[in-house]
């Protein structure tokens, strides 16, 4: 056993301030490890700095990043004009 009574080499995830055991899986190559289900399009709203990211609204994109949306702003709450199915 490695940690906490998990499998040596089981996948961990920081939630930003401990880490969450994943699965005990093991995975020779990045692109085999499991993917989040936040598809290209969806947004949040960042309420606080973190690491280099500033509060405001991000976008992911098509690369799996997260993009600030600087002209974004909150209204009345219906989905932007953009992404209707929001």
């Amino acid at each position: 056993m490695a940690k906490d009574g998990k499998p040596k080499g089981s996948v961990w995830k920081f939630d930003g301030s401990a880490w969450q055991w994943v699965t005990a899986d093991t995975y020779q190559d990045k692109s085999e490890l499991p993917v989040d289900q936040t598809k290209e399009g969806d947004w949040f709203r960042l309420t606080a700095q973190d690491g280099d990211k500033a509060p405001g609204f991000y976008r992911r994109n098509g690369s799996a990043q997260w993009i600030v949306q600087a002209s974004a702003t909150v209204t009345d709450g219906r989905p932007p004009a953009d992404r209707p199915d929001r």
